[in-house]
C-alpha cells in the first residue's frame, strides 16, 4: 500500500539536498574506512575524452579488505582541461590523493604507457606498472596496422559482393557448383 500522504520531492529539492547529502554520506564512509582500515593501496589513473571533445582524468584505488575481498573505488573523475604535462597531471593526482589522505598509502600506480603519465607518477615516486590492457591493446593495433592492406583488400571484395547483385549471384552459383555452402 502506497502511502498518500508522501510527497515527491521536486527537481530543486532533489539537486540541492538529496544528491549532496548523498554525496557526502559517502564521502565520510569512504574517508573513515581509509583512515580505519587501509594501510597500504594501489592507485590507477588514466585520462579520458568525451565523444564532445571534452577531457577528464579518472584516479582510482584498490585494495583487498579485511575479509580478503578486492575492492575498488573512484576517488574522483575530474574534467581536466590543461595540457596533459607531467606537472599538470602530477599536480592533479597529489591534489586528489591529498584531499583523500592517501599519498603515504600508495604501493604503487597503474596507468598507460604514456611518457606523461610514467614522468607524473615518477615525480610522485611512485612505483609505475604499465596497464596491460593498454599494452595488449598497443600490441594488436601494431600487429593489425601490418596486415591493413590485406584487411582492405578483403573489405573491398566483400563490398563489391555485397553492392553487386549480378556478382552475388555468380558467386553463389560458383558455390553450389564446387559444393561450398557458405552462406552470404
Amino acid at each position: 500500500m502506497l502511502n498518500s500522504s508522501y510527497k515527491i520531492p521536486n527537481r530543486h529539492t532533489i539537486f540541492k539536498t538529496l544528491i549532496p547529502a548523498a554525496y557526502e554520506k559517502c564521502v565520510n564512509e569512504v574517508q573513515s574506512m581509509i583512515l580505519k582500515e587501509l594501510d597500504k593501496v594501489c592507485l590507477t589513473t588514466d585520462c579520458l575524452t568525451s565523444r564532445d571533445n571534452k577531457s577528464y582524468i579518472a584516479i582510482t584505488i584498490h585494495f583487498i579488505n579485511k575479509i580478503f575481498n578486492l575492492k575498488s573505488i573512484l576517488l574522483s573523475c575530474h574534467s581536466f582541461n590543461e595540457n596533459h604535462t607531467s606537472e599538470n597531471l602530477s599536480d592533479q593526482i597529489s591534489k586528489t590523493l591529498n584531499s583523500w589522505n592517501l599519498k603515504e598509502k600508495i604501493v604503487f600506480a597503474v596507468s598507460d604507457n604514456a611518457y606523461n603519465i610514467q614522468n607524473a607518477l615518477g615525480q610522485l615516486q611512485f612505483k609505475h606498472l604499465g596497464c596491460f590492457a593498454h599494452t595488449l591493446n598497443l600490441i594488436v593495433q601494431s600487429a593489425l596496422k601490418k596486415e591493413n592492406d590485406l584487411i582492405d583488400k578483403v573489405k573491398n571484395i566483400c563490398t563489391h559482393f555485397r553492392k553487386s547483385t549480378n556478382a552475388n549471384n555468380k558467386l553463389i552459383a560458383y558455390q553450389k557448383s564446387m559444393r561450398v555452402n557458405v552462406p552470404l
